[in-house]
């Protein structure tokens, strides 16, 4: 089969919408979640992961102004992906995929969103998954330089702002969530992003 003929430079939707939040989030979100937090009851755990994010971004935010840039002058193929591929909306049959479910954020972007989301839930289940996984991936279909940039750009910007993202939903947007034990789920993983962040002075994804 001929590989896709498009290619696409610094067109990456969800890479654009992480930049986007994190230029927001330190030009007024921020500001305004601090004040928020002054002026309404809210649980100490929700503080604890505002001080831990401010203090992963002033770590690391040269690092991923870098890796954004890095990325928009890299190119990949475009192609239609989940966009919220996770162990969640996959469908085995036995030890083979079969399906997915809620395509609902589907649309044409990278690919390496898609790995870099699936491989990130992992890291936080079972961190020797994560190692192996990436081993087998670039076995299998080894990836180009550019193709790892971006993979690089969409881990680490996961990593470090979907607790951005989850402050903003719950301290600004004031969004209810029905299903507390999976938002308790994303909250532990949030945190032990942020803390694995804060030890370590360089990205954690190297793929070789």
């Amino acid at each position: 089969m001929e590989k896709p003929k498009e290619v696409f430079q610094g067109g990456r939707q969800g890479l654009h919408d992480r930049e986007n939040l994190a230029h927001r989030w330190q030009n007024h979100d921020a500001a305004k979640v601090v004040q928020l937090l002054e002026q309404k009851s809210f649980s100490p755990k929700i503080r604890r992961l505002f001080q831990l994010q401010q203090a992963a971004l002033r770590k690391h935010d040269a690092t991923l102004k870098k890796m954004f840039q890095q990325s928009v002058q890299s190119r990949d193929r475009l192609i239609p992906v989940l966009r919220d591929v996770q162990p969640g909306h996959v469908i085995f049959a036995g030890t083979k995929v079969a399906g997915f479910i809620d395509l609902t954020a589907a649309r044409v972007d990278s690919a390496m969103g898609d790995l870099a989301r699936l491989l990130h839930r992992w890291r936080f289940a079972e961190p020797a998954w994560y190692a192996d996984a990436v081993a087998v991936y670039n076995q299998i279909r080894p990836l180009e330089n550019d193709e790892r940039v971006v993979f690089d750009a969409y881990d680490f910007s996961a990593r470090l702002l979907t607790g951005v993202q989850w402050l903003c939903w719950i301290v600004l947007e004031e969004r209810e969530f029905a299903n507390q034990a999976l938002v308790e789920q994303h909250w532990k993983r949030i945190e032990w992003d942020l803390r694995q962040l804060l030890e370590w002075d360089k990205p954690l994804i190297k793929i070789s």
